[in-house]
């Protein structure tokens, strides 16, 4: 059987005060097209669908047409909230996805459940035309107050605490599982030593909520992780367990990275094989700086880009806007630093003993930014009016 793994849609999230619901239209497009090509028979999906706890109606309709859709291409659909989902709404939500769409939800933190399969924490669910049986176990993103009680906090708990319990959820949902069926999990937690992604909430990324990678059993075929927003592999030797990343780069601090999906062949008998494909439709961001003209000539390589623009110049905001605007039709901000703040951050530098521009670099800087450019001849004559002594001075 072949799934495919995604999350972190952040589904309603903004740049700046810029709305991205049409490119995220497009992306959950994409993946239900990758999904169609790839004859994918079931998507995991990690969490974090929204952005918001309570998304706006719009928002929720796109991930709904999108659950619809994959119904009607015969992929069901396994999901686990997280933590910027709100678990009672997918809660009261999960009986309904599942006649209406195939959509399995796994929102309690709770084992296997032998009188209520459906409700329980691993369950076997059978997919693709024909039917074929597999084991999914999911763990929803875990609260602190879930694990660790008021009483062990006043009474001085380690730091290993909650991480050691919900490796230990990890375990009560692998032992025991059937014999000679594909055993997957999907679940939105942090491991630690992951690389972040920039745009997570720093809160959560701190090692007190880290997992230790030997800690992800070994007894699952392949593990689907969300929470981590830059697409890697985790763990060691002997797990297939991954972060899909998300599917669109969220804010300027995720640049330098590729957005994809994962897809997973399972096969009785024989270890899964994972592999990724790119996804094309986001449109990536990139972060520029410089004076203005630098600005502009960097941008001729990243015209299609989001782009944060910090500019150092002299020239009111709405001069510079009416320079670089023309030239770059996807700006989100644009930040303005004055070419005396970066003179000063240039000596301070020195003086601390980092690098820093020559004098002739400030030179040329302030008057290119000032529209006003310096032949070399000028250029020489300040170099030696600055090197030649002051007044009274020895030399």
């Amino acid at each position: 059987m072949r799934l495919l793994h995604t999350g972190d849609l952040h589904l309603g999230k903004l740049l700046g005060r810029k709305s991205r619901q049409a490119e995220q239209q497009a992306v959950l497009d994409e993946i239900l097209a990758v999904a169609q090509r790839e004859d994918v028979h079931g998507i995991l999906l990690a969490g974090d669908m929204f952005e918001q706890r309570v998304p706006t109606p719009e928002v929720e309709a796109m991930l709904y047409r999108f659950l619809l859709a994959a119904q009607q291409q015969q992929v069901a659909v396994m999901l686990v909230p997280g933590n910027h989902d709100a678990p009672g709404r997918w809660r009261a939500l999960a009986p309904l996805l599942s006649r209406a769409a195939n959509v399995h939800v796994f929102s309690d933190l709770v084992g296997p459940n032998p009188d209520h399969p459906e409700k329980g924490g691993r369950r076997i669910i059978e997919i693709g035309p024909q039917r074929e049986p597999l084991v999914v176990a999911g763990l929803p993103w875990v609260p602190w107050r879930a694990v660790v009680t008021g009483n062990a906090l006043q009474e001085g708990v380690e730091q290993s605490t909650y991480a050691d319990k919900v490796a230990d959820l990890l375990d009560a949902l692998a032992d025991g599982a059937p014999k000679g069926l594909p055993l997957v999990l999907v679940a939105h937690l942090l491991v630690s030593q992951s690389l972040v992604g920039g745009g997570e909430q720093r809160l959560t990324l701190n090692e007190v909520w880290g997992i230790q990678p030997a800690r992800l059993p070994e007894a699952f075929d392949y593990i689907a992780l969300g929470h981590v927003h830059r697409p890697q592999s985790v763990g060691s030797l002997g797990r297939l367990a991954r972060y899909c990343g998300s599917p669109m780069q969220l804010d300027f601090g995720e640049t330098g990275w590729s957005p994809e999906v994962v897809i997973i062949d399972i096969a009785s008998g024989q270890p899964a094989r994972a592999r990724s494909v790119p996804l094309v439709s986001p449109r990536p961001l990139s972060v520029l700086r410089g004076t203005v003209d630098e600005v502009i000539a960097a941008a001729s390589g990243v015209a299609d880009h989001h782009l944060l623009l910090h500019i150092t110049s002299d020239l009111p905001l709405s001069q510079v806007r009416a320079a670089v605007d023309p030239q770059c039709p996807h700006i989100v901000d644009v930040r303005l630093t004055r070419v005396a703040v970066e003179t000063e951050r240039a000596v301070r530098l020195t003086r601390e003993g980092g690098s820093a521009p020559s004098t002739r670099d400030l030179l040329v800087r302030y008057s290119t930014a000032a529209k006003q450019p310096l032949s070399d001849e000028d250029l020489n004559v300040f170099e030696q009016l600055l090197s030649a002594p002051l007044s009274g001075e020895q030399g």
